[in-house]
């Protein structure tokens, strides 16, 4: 939820765009079948 979001933004500050990435990635990874790409 927004907590775990909230979280997941403070404890990388260095780095938020990673956590972007990586949140894109997993709904990416449920909205489309990657295991093709694998």
């Amino acid at each position: 939820g927004l907590g775990l979001w909230a979280s997941l933004q403070i404890d990388t500050p260095s780095g938020p765009s990673i956590v972007i990435a990586a949140v894109l990635f997993f709904f990416a990874a449920n909205l489309f079948p990657l295991r093709k790409f694998q």
